[in-house]
């Protein structure tokens, strides 16, 4: 932060005392001018109080601690205790040193009046501050606001500290001196597209691109440091870097904890896998109170080379289970998508608050810290430590950078963000910021994440029937005498129904009288009330731009026709393309997929169009005159529900993901928590399906059933 010195000096006599506050996050300035005279004839007169008042216990604790405010030089605090301590006196002889140290006090008082432009220039340079009893005393934010007009304005010599407040004071500084480097970090990046020199172990594979280095570089120099890069930009990595790089500093487990929310606790542990470049452990925790317990439990027993181990709670479990969470003296916080606390108001804000408190590091991630107004970004700072947005009172921070109006009902309107390029210099002492373009030449291939939903309850019920009537078939398929691979085989699409669950729909087995003849045909039915895996896809669709084209991926042909009617109900343009789709239609989906800017949504089997397109979501070969044709790309890959094919998998990824792609991919999963989605999902993405053995399937079936056969 740089500082100018004013051109008006403060006198050489004046004194600018801090103390800290009760709750020792705050400074009590007291402001003065330093007089010939000294506390010496007071300090005198309260030891002979002292002495003498030794039978009158009550007015000993108060001479007693007026005599120490004198030797402090506390000049305030000493008056105005004398002052008690003559008004409890009852015995002569006391009272006449008690006397003589009052008259010394009001007639030859060690300081007088300050400067004016101690008094009122500085006074006024400070932002947070409130009047206290007494001439010029002030209780004065403890943040870098604060420190830096008293830098500007006081030479070091003219400040008296008391009580510690030097440390507060010094640590304070060396904060706003570290974010100075990060500035200088960031612009020489910005400008030359300088990477900071530095010994931090990278991913020998999966190395960080140059414009994460930086954001690492400036975050390992900070207790507190938010990553604001937009969706897709790698701040995922950039904090599994600092993670790594922290924990090999110490001769013990590292501990950490991600807060963030439900739809994305999974893809947190498939990125540690993916990025940590030492071994260590993830938790996620989920369920009930007594399930959370035992996760917390499970998050700290260790195997002996565990170098980090991180919880991955959402932010609704964070409140159910602080009991447990705050138990535990965390080395790393990290609050991702932490405009989900932007509010300071709600609960949800002040267990981040909590949970701040108990952390050494503090890092918010979000590519959107600004979601209303500027004045959003009060919690991100907040949650980096107690003072980063230069205040510790919301409301005073709001009056610095918001202008106001009286409202109908008398409510506050914001009516314009002032100082705004205070806010701006913050930013760039804080956070890492990066757009999407401006990342572009550096971005990695494709970025995975997973979208959670959670089951109706009629979902739960035909998911758990399904569970048990699978038991009795598998395991007379397992002891059947077909060939291995057919039994392996068998069983995997055996599993599949259960996908079909979780995807919103059942298929009931036909019925047979006694003769063998059919009595109710086989019958495929959506479960009754509301889908949740469409939902989601649907509010997916709705977040996206006019420019964003997605490509969804289903298993089930049942899944891409509803699918295509819930997206089609919305207004959406879309394009199917599975097994009965003819030829020309596939031709023409494609076309229209890359050509037709109105057509944003290709829903396909990846069995059907896993190989052979090419779906860029924009005219790659210009067979258009449509501009608008060259602004449209695929941004994103969605699978919606997808067998355990890790070849089917990897060429439908690669169908919006190759040659010519302009702009970051994303590749989500919707899941839902502890089904079949979850196994097969990381079947897939490990390549583990490949020649299978009959215990790989057991090992499949004690996770999807719960059961060894």
């Amino acid at each position: 932060m740089t500082l100018d010195r004013p051109a008006m000096r403060i006198a050489n006599a004046d004194r600018l005392q801090l103390s800290l506050s009760d709750e020792g996050e705050h400074f009590v300035a007291e402001i003065y001018a330093e007089r010939g005279n000294d506390a010496t004839v007071v300090i005198e007169e309260l030891r002979a109080a002292v002495q003498l008042a030794e039978e009158q216990p009550t007015l000993l604790a108060v001479c007693r601690k007026a005599l120490h405010f004198a030797e402090q030089n506390q000049y305030y605090y000493t008056l105005q205790t004398v002052k008690a301590a003559q008004a409890q006196c009852v015995n002569r002889d006391v009272a006449q040193h008690i006397n003589r140290a009052v008259n010394e006090l009001m007639y030859r008082p060690w300081r007088g009046p300050a400067s004016s432009v101690a008094k009122t220039t500085f006074v006024s340079a400070v932002p947070e501050r409130k009047k206290l009893d007494g001439a010029d005393r002030w209780h004065f934010g403890g943040t870098d606001l604060s420190t830096t007009a008293i830098e500007k304005y006081w030479p070091r010599e003219q400040i008296v500290f008391l009580d510690n407040a030097d440390a507060l004071y010094d640590s304070i500084r060396w904060q706003a001196k570290a974010q100075d480097i990060n500035v200088l970090n960031t612009a020489k990046w910005e400008a030359n597209k300088e990477v900071p020199k530095h010994s931090y172990d990278l991913h020998p594979e999966r190395t960080l691109s140059a414009y994460q280095q930086v954001a690492l570089v400036n975050a390992m120099n900070s207790d507190g440091f938010g990553l604001f890069m937009k969706q897709g930009t790698g701040k995922t990595a950039v904090t599994i870097a600092r993670v790594c790089n922290d924990a090999k500093k110490l001769d013990r487990v590292y501990r950490g904890i991600i807060v963030c929310p439900n739809n994305v606790r999974f893809n947190w542990a498939e990125e540690f896998k993916r990025f940590a470049t030492i071994p260590g452990k993830c938790t996620v925790i989920r369920g009930g109170a007594l399930e959370r317990r035992k996760q917390m439990v499970d998050a700290f027993t260790f195997d002996g080379d565990e170098q980090y181990t991180m919880v991955i709670i959402s932010y609704d479990s964070l409140v159910r289970a602080w009991e447990d969470i705050s138990l535990v003296p965390w080395d790393i916080a990290v609050g991702d998508e932490s405009h989900y606390f932007k509010t300071p108001t709600t609960r949800r804000f002040k267990y981040m608050k909590r949970l701040r408190d108990i952390s050494k590091v503090r890092m918010p991630l979000t590519g959107t810290p600004i979601t209303n107004t500027h004045l959003d970004l009060f919690a991100h700072w907040e949650f980096m430590g107690a003072g980063y947005s230069g205040f510790h009172n919301h409301k005073a921070f709001k009056n610095h950078f918001g202008e106001f109006a009286k409202g109908r009902n008398g409510d506050e309107v914001l009516e314009s963000i002032k100082n705004l390029p205070e806010i701006k210099e913050r930013l760039a002492r804080t956070a890492f910021q990066i757009t999407l373009e401006e990342a572009m030449p550096d971005l990695p291939e494709k970025v995975y994440d997973v979208r959670e939903v959670e089951m109706t309850p009629r979902q739960a019920e035909i998911y758990s029937e399904v569970q048990k009537s699978l038991i009795l078939e598998i395991e007379a398929t397992m002891n059947s005498d077909r060939p291995k691979a057919m039994v392996i085989q068998n069983v995997l699409t055996m599993l599949l129904r259960l996908a079909q669950i979780t995807s919103g729909f059942v298929v009931w087995d036909p019925v047979f009288d006694d003769d063998g003849n059919v009595v109710v045909p086989k019958a495929t039915e959506d479960i009754e009330g509301v889908n949740p895996k469409l939902e989601s896809l649907v509010e997916l669709a709705a977040e996206k731009d006019h420019t964003e084209k997605t490509l969804i991926w289903a298993t089930f042909t049942h899944d891409i026709k509803n699918i295509a009617a819930a997206l089609r109900a919305e207004g959406h343009d879309v394009v199917e393309f599975y097994g009965q789709t003819k030829e020309a239609a596939r031709l023409e989906a494609e076309w229209k997929y890359n050509c037709d800017p109105d057509c944003r949504f290709f829903v396909g089997n990846p069995a059907a169009g896993g190989t052979g397109l090419n779906l860029l979501g924009y005219d790659h070969r210009d067979e258009t005159d449509d501009p608008r044709a060259k602004e449209t790309d695929t941004t994103q890959i969605v699978y919606y529900s997808q067998n355990w094919s890790p070849v089917q998998r990897d060429q439908s990824e690669a169908r919006g993901h190759r040659r010519k792609t302009r702009r970051y991919v994303r590749v989500t999963d919707l899941c839902i928590p502890g089904t079949i989605d979850e196994e097969i999902r990381t079947r897939v993405l490990a390549k583990i399906m490949n020649a299978m053995e009959v215990s790989d399937v057991t090992s499949i079936l004690q996770s999807v059933l719960g059961v060894s056969l």
